[in-house]
């Protein structure tokens, strides 16, 4: 039997896309197994896999690590969290080999637009090695699938109003600036539009601290359930002292939604809102939802002409209201149906609930048609690596466990100085997530 491992970068926005891309897998016979990006230099010892497919090769140490994978005959691909490079330049900047030693034997895109340019820049060693699949986190908006997982439905009969912020970078605004420089230090001059950061980083702080006048706009109808879900990467305290600050009777209708998994949300509201930019509007439309976009500074890292074209936008709170109404009256939004769907496949390959499938069968079809086979020689500390990550797995821990880290999340739960190791211990997957993920999809698809 041969054995895959998927690194599962986010549990929120990753686990499930994977989990479905692993569920195809061994309907056809091949082991998979899903493990945090943490546990790239354990796993081989661990789990002898003929396949590894990770989320980006573009940093110096795993660029290195696919040249040692191919001398020991275990396959390399690639399938990026995010394949929509609406932000100028970083379309090119994606599609480039960082690293002359990085090694991949199969890139799977979400697009034909970024499969031209991969191919255009020799990514990989022929064209047949780059495959366009879409994107396999998309297919639960599509049948069976959207019938994985549900949020439960409000109970009042008010129509759902999903709100989705975008300000991932306004906390740097409070920040001092070398925070802000470390960040964006690597792409600055790399992504021409990457070096106006600073003044993104202004536009994003104004727009978020401007984004609650919209949602009170609404609150103010007093006709809806309203589900405010930020970005994962912003400060969620931003929103939990706007929260408190609404009177009682206000609450009872608002939702902040931090933790739930946006492609529920998507699937159980009636009209999403979003800023900007954001692939959630695109997501909304695979789920045959309304939408209505909020403008503010329309900074170019966060807006593009082309999305707003393609939905009724707002850039005043009091005009909010007036269409919402209008979309909720007349969902299907005709006017913009065609322009959707070309964008849809330009930048989605084919959303036809079918893409975990094709990834799936492209890596089966690259194990079949390698004429190289494993020739696995471990040393003393990839041997013990290997044990440490199985016993961790025994234990129901991610692989990137520090006993400080355990011990504090046993006594304190999320609780605690955030550091960005324990950050990273909190985010990476368990091995329950991952069953748990399975079970519901094999409820579908026994």
């Amino acid at each position: 039997m041969k054995t895959v491992v998927i690194f599962v970068d986010s549990k929120s926005r990753d686990l499930m896309g994977d989990a479905l891309i692993a569920h195809h897998l061994e309907k056809r016979g091949v082991r998979c197994i899903l493990e945090p990006l943490a546990s790239w230099r354990a796993c081989v010892g661990a789990w002898k896999p003929d396949f590894i497919l990770f989320n980006h090769l573009n940093s110096a140490h795993l660029a290195q690590f696919s040249q040692q994978l191919n001398k020991c005959g275990i396959l390399t691909g690639i399938l990026l969290n995010e394949g929509i490079f609406y932000i100028e330049g970083t379309l090119e900047y994606n599609s480039q080999v960082h690293y002359k030693n990085m090694h991949c034997d199969l890139y799977l895109s979400w697009n034909v637009t970024h499969l031209k340019e991969l191919i255009k820049n020799k990514v990989c060693a022929s064209e047949s090695q780059i495959v366009a699949v879409g994107v396999p986190r998309f297919d639960f908006y599509k049948e069976p699938w959207n019938k994985v997982k549900r949020s439960a439905r409000t109970t009042s009969g008010r129509p759902v109003i999903l709100m989705n912020s975008n300000f991932s970078i306004a906390h740097f605004h409070e920040l001092p600036d070398e925070d802000g420089d470390r960040l964006f230090g690597q792409w600055k001059d790399k992504v021409p539009i990457y070096g106006d950061y600073r003044n993104a980083i202004i536009a994003s702080h104004k727009g978020q601290s401007e984004f609650p006048q919209f949602i009170e706009a609404l609150i103010a109808e007093d006709k809806y359930e309203i589900i405010v879900r930020p970005h994962p990467r912003e400060e969620s305290r931003f929103y939990l002292n706007w929260y408190e600050q609404l009177a009682s009777h206000q609450q009872k209708h608002v939702c902040l939604a931090m933790k739930e998994e946006i492609c529920d949300l998507i699937l159980s509201c009636d009209l999403e809102i979003s800023c900007e930019n954001c692939t959630t509007t695109l997501e909304a439309w695979l789920a045959g939802k309304p939408s209505v976009g909020l403008t503010f500074e329309k900074h170019p890292f966060f807006y593009t002409p082309e999305i707003g074209s393609m939905q009724p936008e707002c850039d005043q709170p009091s005009a909010l209201p007036e269409l919402v109404k209008q979309a909720l009256a007349d969902p299907d939004q005709p006017e913009f149906q065609n322009t959707r769907k070309q964008h849809i496949e330009k930048w989605v390959f084919k959303a036809d609930g079918q893409s975990s499938a094709r990834t799936a069968e492209s890596i089966i079809h690259a194990l079949d048609n390698t004429a190289s086979t494993k020739k696995i020689k471990l040393s003393f500390p990839n041997k013990r690596r290997g044990i440490k990550l199985r016993l961790l797995s025994a234990l129901n821990e991610p692989s990137n466990t520090q006993p400080k880290h355990f011990f504090k999340h046993l006594i304190f739960g999320k609780l605690g100085k955030p550091t960005i190791r324990y950050k990273d211990y909190l985010k990476a997957i368990r091995p329950s997530d991952v069953r748990n993920a399975r079970e519901s999809i094999k409820k579908i698809d026994p």
